[in-house]
């Protein structure tokens, strides 16, 4: 959902901006389009919680504790947890 909360916010992208953009034209026309689709949004609109994919048959305390032994090994900057 963090992708609509952000699309919402966002302008309208303008067709020599960008190839999937429409006709400066039509701009003030699709901003309120645009707005009255988010404005009616029915769904929160609330973050999901990311959290990280751990190896099977592994527990999340040996999980973490092998993170903070491989940071003080190669250091913090060196290791990277992605969600």
């Amino acid at each position: 959902m963090a992708y609509f909360v952000e699309e919402s916010t966002s302008d309208v992208p303008i067709l020599g901006e960008q190839h999937s953009g429409i006709p400066g034209y039509l701009l003030d026309k699709a901003r309120d389009a645009k707005k009255g689709i988010f404005d009616t949004w029915t769904k929160p609109r609330n973050e999901r919680l990311k959290i990280p994919v751990i190896p099977s048959g592994i527990g999340t305390d040996t999980f973490f504790e092998a993170l903070d032994e491989l940071r003080q090994d190669i250091g913090t900057d060196n290791v990277e947890l992605t969600l």
